[in-house]
């Protein structure tokens, strides 16, 4: 009995180590597809807004005449940033900053349209004006229309030197042509407001893009997507290194279950080793008692002789019953006491009947 309930627990325990070892496994497979996807889609989100920002700059030069390029880099750019792979809490500054990027680029597609219809209506209102100078011979206001409309245009085109002092310097200039016109006729006076009107207009459109131009070239996307690559490459180290103590205990786990099944197949072949010898033994003492294999009932204290027995007495192949105390008289007289002693040991402690 202890021998099969020490099995048992082998055997048990053995299934637990196996199953313990199969969830090792698992834990130990590192996911190189995702981290390279997600270190990809970092750089393709850097690449992509330096993109858009180029784009917007190209139509704002004039070397594109529409935002068709723009919006499908813009959308690209929301695709990726859509992406799981990036919407982790390591990358959270960084999706943040590309969408305040994406927010400047649409408010500058709005702001620029605004813009380019003063463009185009600031001109024609000078030349109205200018005409209308000409006509009256007043060339001094007719130069200073001029340099007002060169200092618009030129403060309009996105240049670097359009400062705070250079639009002070062309406010100061429109106040100045305000108080002359005021001194003109009518015609005149009403030709000068229009003009003023659209020089603000211009010029305010203008001071936002050069805001929003601003606001997104100082963006700090070029400075965080190299910390999220960084932090995603420590945390995959991190990942391999787990993964690598998972795998020392996967394999230790292997190695404790081979172990196990020897330890379990060693005690069964001793186990039926000693079950063979056992049945050697009891075939010998029976041959020597005239008897063959038997089975006793404590309770009715009756022995059953096998079908050998009775076939060897030339009484048929049945089953033979007959009491204990009839069994033990047909002990050998010489063997009898060790024999009948020991089998009454034997029911009285539960232990196994051998006699060699």
């Amino acid at each position: 009995m202890t021998n099969k309930r020490t099995s048992i627990v082998i055997f048990v325990f053995m299934l637990g180590l196996i199953a313990a070892s199969s969830w090792l496994y698992v834990q130990s497979q590192v996911d190189y597809e995702t981290h390279n996807k997600r270190m990809e889609l970092v750089n393709q989100l850097q690449l992509q807004t330096n993109k858009l920002f180029n784009d917007i700059l190209q139509v704002e030069g004039g070397g594109r005449n529409n935002f068709d390029q723009v919006a499908q880099t813009e959308r690209r750019v929301e695709q990726l940033l859509a992406a799981q792979e990036v919407s982790g809490k390591e990358s959270v500054a960084l999706a943040t900053e590309v969408k305040r990027f994406l927010a400047a680029v649409s408010r500058i597609k709005s702001n620029f349209a605004i813009f380019l219809n003063s463009v185009s209506y600031f001109p024609k209102s000078v030349s109205l004006l200018r005409k209308e100078l000409i006509d009256t011979d007043d060339i001094k206001l007719l130069q200073e229309v001029n340099s007002l409309e060169r200092q618009a245009l030129r403060y309009s085109g996105f240049s670097a030197n359009n400062t705070a002092k250079s639009r002070m310097i062309i406010n100061n200039k429109i106040d100045s042509l305000e108080r002359v016109f005021a001194t003109r006729h009518v015609e005149i006076r009403q030709l000068a407001s229009v003009v003023v009107r659209h020089t603000n207009v211009l010029l305010n459109h203008a001071d936002r893009l050069h805001k929003l131009n601003e606001q997104i070239l100082q963006n700090e996307i070029a400075a965080l997507a190299p910390q999220v690559l960084n932090r995603y490459d420590a945390s995959f180290k991190r990942t391999l290194e787990a993964a690598k103590d998972v795998k020392t205990g996967f394999y230790m786990s292997i190695f404790v279950l081979l172990y196990l099944t020897f330890v379990f197949w060693n005690r069964q072949r001793q186990s039926l080793r000693y079950l063979a010898e056992n049945t050697k033994s009891l075939s010998l003492a029976l041959k020597t008692a005239k008897q063959n294999q038997f089975s006793v009932n404590i309770k009715k204290r009756q022995v059953t002789l096998g079908k050998a027995y009775t076939k060897a007495l030339g009484l048929g192949s049945k089953e033979h019953y007959l009491s204990i105390e009839e069994w033990e008289g047909h002990l050998h007289p010489d063997e009898k006491t060790t024999v009948v002693s020991h089998f009454h040991d034997c029911i009285t402690t539960g232990t196994d009947f051998n006699i060699d």
